[in-house]
């Protein structure tokens, strides 16, 4: 899955417009939509859209043969 399908999930389900995604990252609505159809966000800037929306995202990283590791 891109970022930008994950944010774009996180949007539809939270009834969150572009225009407050773009805000809480200090950009225009149209900068905002240009960069979700080139997936062109950092894990950072993904996290704060997602807490936007009112979400927390969290990211499991599991070694082979080792513990998993929340980030």
């Amino acid at each position: 899955m891109l970022l930008s399908d994950l944010i774009l999930q996180t949007m539809l389900s939270t009834n969150t417009t572009r225009t407050e995604c773009a805000a809480a990252l200090g950009i225009s609505k149209q900068n905002f939509g240009q960069r979700l159809q080139r997936d062109s966000f950092d894990l950072e800037e993904t996290q704060t859209i997602i807490e936007a929306c009112g979400c927390e995202i969290e990211i499991h990283v599991k070694y082979p043969e080792s513990e998993s590791y929340i980030i």
